[in-house]
C-alpha cells in the first residue's frame, strides 16, 4: 500500500484512511438516528422488509446488537435465541438448527458508501462482539429473488457457509426466496 501522496494529488494518503476508518466506526443506535436509518431501509425495502419508527424502536430495545455507522448511514441490527418478540421464518430456521446462536435482521449501507468497507468494518465489529461475548454461530439470509449477488459474495468472502434455502410469500402474491449463511466466530 502505497502511504505517500496520491500521484499529482498533494494530498497525504495517511489523512483520508484516517478520516475514512473513523467514518466507518460503529457505535450505538440512538434516537436521533431513527429517521436516517427508517429512510435508509425505506431505500430498499424489498431487499428487507418495511420498517417504521416504533418497529426500529422494537429491534433497537430487544437486538443484542444494534449499531449505525455515519449517523444512520448503515445499520447492523442483530438478535439472539432469546428475541422471543420476534415471529420469522428466517430466524425460525435457525432456531430450529442451534440451541444458541446470533441472528443478523438486517444490514444496510447507503448507495453512497458502497465499496468504501462500511459493510465489513459492521461485521468485523460484530464478530470481535460475538468473540468477546465467547464465540457463537451467527445466521442471516440473502436474497435469492429478488437477486441480491453482491451480498451472496460479501457473505461468502467473510467466510459465511450456505447452510440451506427458504421461500416466503409476498403480500403483493409474489415469492421471495433466500439462501440461508452462517459462521463460527
Amino acid at each position: 500500500m502505497n502511504n505517500g501522496n496520491a500521484a499529482g494529488s498533494g494530498t497525504s494518503l495517511d489523512s483520508t484512511i484516517a478520516y475514512d476508518q473513523a467514518m466507518m466506526k460503529p457505535a450505538p443506535i440512538k434516537h436521533v438516528h431513527y429517521p436516517a436509518l427508517i429512510r435508509l431501509n425505506a431505500a430498499v425495502v424489498e431487499k428487507t422488509a418495511p420498517m417504521d419508527a416504533d418497529d426500529l424502536a422494537s429491534f433497537v430495545n430487544g437486538a443484542v446488537y444494534a449499531r449505525q455507522v455515519n449517523d444512520g448511514e448503515a445499520m447492523l441490527l442483530v438478535l439472539d435465541q432469546a428475541a422471543d418478540f420476534y415471529d420469522s421464518e428466517h430466524f425460525a430456521f435457525f432456531a430450529a438448527r442451534h440451541k444458541s446462536f446470533y441472528y443478523i435482521d438486517r444490514i444496510i449501507v447507503a448507495p453512497s458508501l458502497h465499496g468504501t468497507g462500511v459493510g465489513r468494518a459492521l461485521y468485523e465489529d460484530l464478530f470481535g462482539w460475538v468473540a468477546a461475548a465467547g464465540g457463537g454461530i451467527i445466521g442471516c439470509e440473502v436474497n435469492t429473488t429478488p437477486p441480491n449477488p453482491v451480498s451472496h459474495a460479501f457473505h461468502r468472502t467473510l467466510g459465511f457457509k450456505p447452510c440451506g434455502t427458504g421461500s416466503r410469500e409476498l403480500p403483493d402474491g409474489g415469492t421471495k426466496q433466500v439462501t440461508y449463511y452462517e459462521i463460527t466466530v
